[in-house]
């Protein structure tokens, strides 16, 4: 006789003769393959997450305060899309939005950024006054990203400094047609996206926006 239980509960017995072994063999290994994984897919979860937990596409479930750190928790890197996920840039904060300096004097930029996840960077852009003034096309000048600087003659005097949440921009005796405005902008880091993309099924598509999207702050400087 073999005697059937639910909820620790006995619900009855059966007579199974010479085939118990076998009957209780398929038993465990039944329940074994309803708490297990599947192995094709090691992230294998519910179909629904628990709250306030973030369901994957792989269908994994991991912690919401993972999401956007820049690390790839979900295995298919769906918990860092700025698409779908990470829909939310990253504050610039400035002391000095306006900056007077003297011909001739060093001159330093400082912004603040917590909190930059590997899914964005820094950029440093400047609309020179002169520009303006002349009645030229009203476009900025790239200046670099993080701490390399474009190779332009123009820039080479110029360096870019990165620590902990502090970003910066250093300019060596300043000159006149060095005034006008300076821009910190937070950008898609395409690099590492493309890095993710490669490591997933998914297109890369889904994990970035395909036009320019960015954040800015400005930072108008005035030479005297």
């Amino acid at each position: 006789m073999l005697k059937i239980y639910h909820a620790s509960s006995l619900l009855g017995t059966v007579s199974v003769g010479d085939k118990r072994d076998e009957i209780i063999s398929w038993v465990f290994s039944t329940l074994h393959s309803f708490t297990q994984p599947s192995e094709s897919d090691p992230y294998e979860c519910l179909n629904h997450c628990i709250t306030p937990n973030f369901q994957c596409h792989n269908g994994r479930c991991v912690a919401r305060s993972k999401l956007c750190d820049g690390i790839n928790d979900c295995g298919d890197a769906s918990d860092e899309s700025i698409v779908q996920v990470c829909k939310m840039w990253p504050k610039i904060r400035v002391a000095q939005p306006f900056v007077r300096a003297k011909a001739g004097n060093k001159l330093w930029l400082t912004a603040l950024v917590p909190h930059l996840t590997d899914s964005f960077q820094v950029s440093w852009y400047v609309l020179h006054e002169s520009s303006k003034q002349k009645g030229d096309c009203f476009e900025e000048k790239y200046i670099g990203t993080g701490t390399n600087i474009t190779d332009k003659e123009e820039f080479q005097k110029i360096s870019l400094h990165h620590q902990d949440d502090h970003y910066s921009l250093e300019l060596d005796e300043c000159r006149p047609e060095d005034a006008g405005e300076y821009q910190i902008r937070i950008e898609p880091n395409f690099d590492y996206l493309d890095k993710l993309a490669g490591q997933h099924k998914y297109s890369k598509n889904a994990f970035y926006i395909k036009k320019p999207t960015y954040s800015q702050t400005v930072i108008n400087v005035k030479i005297i």
